[in-house]
């Protein structure tokens, strides 16, 4: 999903500055995939500059607010009509990460063996979360019991501490992106098997979803349609 178009999706809602936007994002994408307020502003500067958002400048407080323009608008409505390139099989896979810096990272080509992963210090999500059940249940079964240190309420917080060289984690790929292209994090190649999972989308029955939300549920359901 491209930060742009997921932006341009809030907005379509009604004005909000960069802490809502990063924070309905993240809320948004079940803090999956996390933004922080930098990346939002500037991708805000450019869609201003391309003439698909406005700053109010005569919004109170210190921030600005942005809105859509018509032709912001008009952008977003063809993105939602453009089909989904379904050329690569849509996954999501959970991978193990750490910093360059930690021992398990000594080399590129070298392979992880399962007892030094039961024995490595593990960052992980809160107890009862679901990011921390799937990824207790998917390793568990080959490292026994994980050795965990710290346990974070965020993505984001797993993927900075990580990144110190706190511990190793196991997220997903999506979400280690950036931090990985930034060479802050890198990725473990280890003797577990693959690690991929399904996501579905739940709603309350009785929630009311609007527009924006109505067709960016329609846009993932074109581009993973239901399996047979």
């Amino acid at each position: 999903m491209s930060i742009r178009y997921a932006l341009l999706a809030l907005l379509s809602n009604g004005p909000k500055h960069g802490f809502q936007l990063a924070h309905d994002f993240e809320a948004g994408t079940g803090e999956m995939w996390p933004l922080n307020t930098g990346q939002v502003y500037t991708t805000l500067q450019r869609l201003e500059r391309d003439g698909l958002v406005d700053a109010d400048d005569d919004a109170e407080g210190s921030q600005n607010v942005f809105h859509l323009t018509d032709a912001g608008r008009d952008e977003l409505s063809d993105w939602l009509r453009t089909p989904p390139d379904l050329s690569t099989p849509p996954r999501d896979e959970l991978v193990i990460a750490c910093s360059p810096r930690h021992p398990l990272a000594r080399g590129p080509s070298r392979r992880v063996r399962l007892e030094e992963l039961a024995q490595a210090s593990w960052l992980l999500r809160e107890p009862g979360s679901g990011t921390r059940e799937v990824v207790e249940a998917m390793l568990q079964p080959h490292l026994h019991r994980l050795k965990t240190e710290i346990d974070l309420a965020s993505t984001q917080a797993i993927m900075e501490a990580a990144a110190e060289g706190l511990g190793i984690t196991c997220l997903s790929q999506h979400a280690l992106r950036d931090m990985v292209r930034l060479k802050k994090l890198v990725l473990l190649k280890t003797a577990l098997p693959r690690m991929r999972r399904t996501l579905y989308i739940i709603h309350h029955e009785r929630r009311h979803l609007s527009p924006a939300l109505q067709r960016f549920i329609a846009h993932c359901r074109a581009a993973y349609p239901k399996r047979r």
